[in-house]
């Protein structure tokens, strides 16, 4: 079943970036993904309009039945990123991190992890994008909805359609995705829900977020 889930997001997910980077101009919200600062390993790509943060989020799935956490680091305007998952039980089980390094790491508490080359760095979270084509927000079905308020933050938020059995719900601040709602209308309805519950804005990041689990094998992937 959460491969199903992760599924779900996974599809949400790909539809979201290819309509971010099919078009390259300024964002509605004033974002950008333009080249920022360099330390000579990698070129940070401007995602947020803001430096640094922390930020928790719960996310629920009704379908299990649960609530788990994760928790995003970012810095260097979202190009340097890192997200911690949490289960129920409040145990780490998987961390996706770009420190700077020139490498994506994926790593599973369990099973060990991978690193993938990646001189652009992004981060790890997708950017909230209102800049979307005419194209686009017919083929998506693209609905501008209310403005709302997600852990103190005052967001916009729209609606979109990946297929006729998979939509999606997303709201942000300045760039940064505090809001998604995934859900599958297919042979049964469920839904993936993550939200926000605190984020501390343009704060210091402690280093030591950025360090690697040292029992953890960590292969080099080409995908």
């Amino acid at each position: 079943m959460k491969k199903t889930l992760l599924f779900l997001l996974s599809c949400l997910f790909l539809v979201l970036m290819s309509c971010s980077k099919d078009d390259d101009k300024d964002s509605e919200d004033g974002t950008t993904d333009t080249p920022q600062s360099t330390d000579g390993k990698v070129t940070f790509l401007k995602k947020y309009e803001v430096k640094s943060g922390i930020i928790k989020f719960t996310e629920y799935s009704d379908i299990l039945d649960e609530t788990t956490t994760y928790k995003v680091f970012f810095d260097e305007y979202g190009g340097k990123e890192v997200k911690y998952e949490y289960d129920a039980k409040g145990a780490l089980t998987d961390i996706t991190m770009e420190k700077g390094d020139g490498w994506y790491y994926q790593i599973s508490i369990k099973n060990g992890g991978t690193k993938t080359s990646s001189p652009y760095a992004d981060g790890t979270e997708m950017k909230f994008d209102l800049n979307w084509t005419e194209k686009q927000k017919t083929e998506y079905n693209f609905k501008m909805l209310s403005d709302t308020t997600i852990a103190g933050k005052v967001c916009k938020r729209y609606s979109m359609d990946a297929s006729e059995s998979i939509s999606g719900i997303y709201a942000g601040y300045k760039g940064v995705t505090l809001y998604q709602k995934s859900i599958s209308k297919g042979s049964f309805t469920f839904y993936v829900e993550a939200k926000a519950v605190s984020f501390e804005e343009n704060v210091a990041i402690n280093d030591t977020v950025w360090k690697l689990p040292a029992n953890i094998t960590i292969t080099e992937s080409k995908y």
